[in-house]
């Protein structure tokens, strides 16, 4: 069995987080330390996974999440024919 606190600890130090974030990465550690105990709660994944999925968006580098920004204001290209073509 994979141990869950192991793992968010190395994805942990993998990211530039800074004091602002300590609430979440406690509650996410908290969190990894019941499933470690009892993997098959169902109520638990349902609560970790979208504080898991936000703590590593956080984690996102500066250049990832202005990636991110850019695709999502991006307008849509269209292509339009010429009148009369």
């Amino acid at each position: 069995m994979v141990s869950q606190r192991a793992g968010l600890k190395r994805a942990l130090e993998a990211m530039d987080l800074g004091p602002e974030h300590a609430a979440l990465v406690a509650y996410c550690e908290g969190m990894a330390a019941q499933l470690d105990h009892d993997p098959t709660n169902g109520a638990l994944w349902r609560e970790y996974r979208p504080a898991l999925v936000l703590l590593m968006s956080l984690g996102e580098t500066e250049s990832d999440g202005q990636a991110a920004l850019v695709e999502l204001v991006r307008p849509p290209v269209r292509h339009t024919e010429a009148p009369g073509a």
